[in-house]
């Protein structure tokens, strides 16, 4: 839906998660090993012609046993730089926050800690929780590209490595008519 001048922009994500096929029952294994179905809502407002807005999301993680569903969230700041190099470009930079927490499950070295006796007893089922800073710099070009490097960084957690994540994503606009 559409940002109007009191109403953020709000979406609606529905997403899957096929389960992989490494050993998830090791330490930092890329994923839990599990099938999922999440949903959330994402928010963002910008505040007036000042290229400053904010985005949050709240949403829910529903994973096959034993790795315990999510809850997860963001919120943050943004600032937009519009037309650096044309009239029709941007730059945009953001900060926020993200949390990821598990709603049940145990504990490494806890009651019921075995990874030996499978992915019940191991990291797969662990309560995990994570927050996260994080931050972006975006251009979109005059075609509608966006090109973005974001950085994530662990602030505290649980049951959780420390993490710092890099990535670059393209986005191509695709005409529906």
């Amino acid at each position: 839906v559409e940002e109007t001048n009191v109403l953020p922009s709000t979406a609606l994500r529905l997403g899957g998660v096929i389960a992989g096929t490494y050993n998830e029952n090791t330490p930092f294994a890329a994923g839990d090993g599990a099938h999922a179905a999440e949903a959330s809502l994402m928010l963002g407002k910008s505040f007036g012609a000042s290229g400053f807005g904010s985005y949050g999301g709240l949403g829910y993680r529903l994973r096959e046993n034993p790795t315990p569903d999510e809850l997860f969230g963001s919120v943050g700041l943004f600032k937009q730089f519009p037309a650096v190099f044309r009239e029709s470009d941007a730059f945009t930079t953001s900060l926020g926050y993200r949390h990821v927490q598990s709603l049940d499950g145990i504990d490494i070295m806890g009651a019921g800690w075995n990874p030996a006796s499978g992915s019940s007893s191991g990291f797969p089922a662990l309560k995990e929780i994570n927050q996260m800073i994080e931050g972006s710099l975006s251009y979109t070009d005059a075609g509608g590209r966006q090109y973005q490097f974001a950085v994530a960084k662990s602030l505290d957690g649980r049951n959780t490595g420390d993490k710092c994540v890099f990535f670059f994503s393209v986005g191509i606009p695709v005409g529906i008519r």
